[in-house]
């Protein structure tokens, strides 16, 4: 047979009205910066990090990567360097790297299994 739930109860509460989703993007924009709403895509997760790297051995090799095949913007090309943050735990084998922009990123990710 088919269960039979009782209905929901209609008081003791009341539903808020839900925005739609743009309002809430929007909304979320609106009191955060753009490299905020981005971060999640300009951070790249780093596996297989030798033991011992730095983090500035890391951020070099993905500056003069993307910089040898044409990956940084031009405000990174201008600044030399497309990196802005950076973290490794070599003792584990990771790392991540955040970039400038999400397509630097994007391009970085074009050099996995690199090492």
């Amino acid at each position: 047979g088919v269960a039979s739930y009782p209905p929901p109860p209609t008081t003791g509460f009341s539903a808020a009205p839900v925005p739609p989703i743009a309002a809430l993007i929007a909304r979320e924009t609106s009191t955060t910066s753009a490299a905020q709403v981005t971060k999640h895509a300009r951070r790249v997760f780093v596996g297989g990090v030798p033991v011992g790297t730095t983090e500035d051995s890391l951020k070099e090799f993905f500056d003069d990567a993307l910089r040898r095949v044409g990956g940084m913007s031009s405000e990174s090309e201008a600044d030399g360097t497309s990196v802005i943050d950076k973290f490794v735990n070599s003792a584990r084998g990771f790392g991540f790297v955040e970039f400038r922009t999400a397509t630097e990123a994007s391009n970085a990710m074009a050099f996995d299994g690199a090492l």
